[in-house]
């Protein structure tokens, strides 16, 4: 490849970093799910992308469940998750990248699964905020 050619390709990727299409802080995310709704309740839990099938999981009271993927370059990437305990039931968006990525902390989004509420750290916010109601 020659001298111009090169520079064009970095000048490309420059570009494209700048913009936001890739860059490493914001390719790598993590989520964790931790269940405080109350001594002896266990959180059922399933959750999965288009892509990824996370399986289901019983979490007890103060256990989490977490895992880590790559964001796509389009930001298009959403890992929503089934949940229950008893009687309660939902289904949630757990992350959307373009919704997620700048509001989650170090690259991290965590949960509080309690019985009145699902609330998510906020890093503007420093503190947990409500998100999503169980559905009635």
């Amino acid at each position: 490849m020659g001298s111009t050619s090169a520079l064009k390709v970095y000048i490309i990727l420059a570009i494209a970093y700048q913009i936001g299409l890739f860059s490493p802080a914001l390719t790598k995310f993590n989520v964790v799910i931790v269940n405080y709704l109350g001594e002896n309740a266990i959180l059922n839990l399933h959750c999965q992308s288009k892509d990824d099938d996370l399986g289901a999981h019983d979490l007890p009271y103060t256990n989490s469940f977490n895992w880590s993927f790559n964001v796509n370059i389009w930001k298009t990437t959403l890992y929503h998750c089934d949940m229950g305990s008893g009687d309660l039931k939902g289904h949630f968006d757990i992350f959307v990248a373009k919704r997620d990525m700048n509001r989650c902390g170090d690259d991290k989004c965590v949960w509080r699964v309690n019985r009145d509420v699902l609330y998510l750290y906020i890093i503007d916010v420093d503190d947990y905020v409500c998100q999503f109601d169980w559905p009635k």
